[in-house]
């Protein structure tokens, strides 16, 4: 009986524990700290307190001190990453520039070399920088492989009209595989937003590309839709959870299926241009639906711009395009207050009690 006792007071003190220092870290808006040092220094406060070396007041107080401690050196990670930024474009802009006063009339192996080294550089720092899950580390390698992948496409462009003598068109092509296939690996060891941008940027203009090589004579308005549907894919399987980070592929979806419907919108006829319409609805709708923000606004931004050019291609010369616009305004508003409304009441809602802390 008095094992089962004790026992019993220590989970009773485990569960005044963690829901005290949820407390008081929702009261001092303190940041929680991070690193190895920290999470020894909470599992110590911790064991002493079921001990009952400590009082509850006194570990939250210790606590909180040794969360200050482990929050000075967060701006360290910042002076790295804006020295990165700093050192990276000084040293590529100086090279430049020596390149060309070096040789006023640039040889194309000069510049396949230098877009090469680039490439390769950025790439080989970008995998030697170890993050350790601070997010400045993580953003400065996410933009040293956005940069690598950009002289990647560059050399590449440069290697097929320089040396091969391709045409311009399978020029880009060659660029925009190149840019793809090496934004993938990128983006999947990383998962990171940049990567994940650069990626749907390289698949879509590929897709475009190629919906024009394949029949020159079509309109932009076949690429457009190319587009319009690679992102519409895209946007699903952002979703479904297959590509993330969700952010970052909700705004490529976005823009996306929005260039594609203003392609089809300029220089489409009866249906194509109805696109545009489908795609603002669609958009405003999902953002609703799932009540993602990011996606009202896309939609909104649709609707500012694409619904007055269908108002004055069907009811030219009159007042369907302002009062479209107002027609939309009204609708936003609407919509804001409706988001607003439902995420105050979901906030203000009252937390259930977990059983084992009864």
């Amino acid at each position: 009986m008095n094992f089962r006792r004790q026992f019993g007071d220590v989970m009773q003190r485990e569960a005044e524990y963690n829901d005290a220092a949820q407390v008081e870290y929702a009261r001092s808006g303190q940041r929680r700290g991070s690193g190895k040092a920290w999470n020894q220094r909470r599992r110590s406060l911790r064991g002493r307190l079921i001990r009952g070396v400590l009082t509850m007041p006194e570990s939250s107080a210790a606590e909180s001190s040794a969360a200050e401690s482990s929050a000075g050196p967060a701006r360290l990670p910042l002076f790295v990453e804006a020295l990165g930024y700093l050192g990276a474009v000084i040293a590529i802009v100086a090279a430049a520039i020596a390149l060309h006063q070096l040789l006023p009339n640039v040889p194309p192996g000069a510049e396949l070399a230098f877009a090469g080294a680039v490439a390769v550089g950025l790439l080989v720092v970008g995998a030697a920088l170890r993050t350790d899950g601070e997010p400045a580390f993580g953003r400065l390698r996410s933009a040293a492989w956005l940069v690598s992948t950009i002289s990647l496409a560059a050399f590449v462009g440069i290697l097929a009209d320089r040396f091969l003598h391709l045409g311009g068109v399978s020029v880009l092509l060659l660029a925009e595989a190149g840019w793809t296939i090496y934004a993938a690996p990128l983006w999947w060891r990383s998962r990171a937003s940049l990567q994940h941008l650069a990626m749907f940027g390289g698949l879509a203009a590929l897709v475009g590309t190629g919906i024009h090589r394949l029949d020159p004579h079509l309109l932009v308005w076949a690429p457009g839709l190319g587009v319009w549907v690679l992102s519409a894919l895209w946007g699903t399987a952002v979703y479904r959870g297959y590509l993330a980070p969700r952010t970052a592929g909700f705004v490529a979806a976005s823009a996306g299926l929005l260039f594609g419907a203003q392609l089809a919108l300029a220089v489409g006829t009866g249906a194509l241009r109805l696109l545009a319409l489908v795609t603002v609805a669609g958009l405003l709708a999902a953002g609703v639906v799932i009540r993602r923000v990011l996606l009202v606004g896309f939609g909104g931004v649709g609707a500012i711009v694409l619904v007055p050019q269908l108002a004055s291609r069907y009811l030219p010369g009159s007042i369907g395009s302002p009062l479209a616009v107002a027609i939309v305004g009204l609708l936003l508003v609407v919509i804001a207050i409706w988001l607003a409304t439902t995420r105050k009441t979901a906030a203000s809602a009252p937390l259930t009690p977990r059983s084992g802390a009864s």
